[in-house]
């Protein structure tokens, strides 16, 4: 079905489910003129929003909101994060020549990994090794992607947003998903992950039918 889409609304697509990800907040037109400038006016972009929303990529959960992707929305966009640029034989070559270090400590490799960004991109390359355990838990959603692929989306309060695709061994429904996030926000929220990370045992413990408390 993501086939049948123009790409004026691909690219708006991706532009509301990498909003979410980053706000999870509903999305508007507005919103996304402002913040991306993707060269459509807002009431253009509300329309391809609407179109979207037709054939089930998106979702509008009140009347007055923005919208939000659906399952179908995020495989969308996770099938397109999974389709990169290919690298030339000469990128590959340059590639392997500057990383092939022996013996390099972290900083070394890391100086390395930067030159070599902004030398194949053209563009200012950065590498930080950023203190993540150090971030604060704000927000958890689990969203169902397709039988036991989840996607799991975590906020921390600085700002930063990380993305894992995860395989289950078995398949979970939506409802349980939701009750899973709801308790895991209930109890994590405001505190920081590498607390998080030496407690998680004890502060989920007496966990059953789905109570928060």
């Amino acid at each position: 079905m993501a086939e049948e889409l123009k790409e004026r609304e691909k690219q708006i697509l991706r532009l509301v489910v990498h909003e979410f990800i980053l706000t999870v907040n509903p999305v508007s037109s507005r919103s996304l003129a402002r913040n991306y400038n993707p060269g459509y006016s807002p009431a253009t972009i509300r329309n391809v929003m609407m179109n979207l929303e037709e054939k089930g990529f998106l979702q509008q959960p009140h009347v007055s909101a923005g919208r939000v992707p659906t399952n179908l929305g995020y495989r969308f966009y996770v099938d397109s994060l999974m389709k990169p640029e290919r690298l030339t034989s000469r990128e590959k070559k340059i590639i392997f020549e500057d990383l092939n270090i022996v013996n390099a400590d972290m900083n070394r490799i890391l100086e390395r990994a930067s030159k070599l960004l902004a030398k194949i991109s053209k563009q200012l390359g950065v590498v930080l090794i950023p203190h993540f355990y150090a971030g604060i838990f704000e927000k958890l959603e689990l969203v169902p992607i397709s039988g036991n692929r989840t996607l799991m989306v975590l906020k921390l309060s600085s700002g930063l947003v990380k993305t894992i695709m995860m395989t289950l061994d078995f398949q979970i429904s939506r409802e349980k998903l939701n009750t899973t996030a709801r308790i895991l926000n209930q109890r994590l929220c405001g505190l920081k992950l590498g607390e998080i990370k030496q407690t998680i045992d004890q502060r989920l413990r007496n966990i059953s039918g789905g109570r928060g408390n």
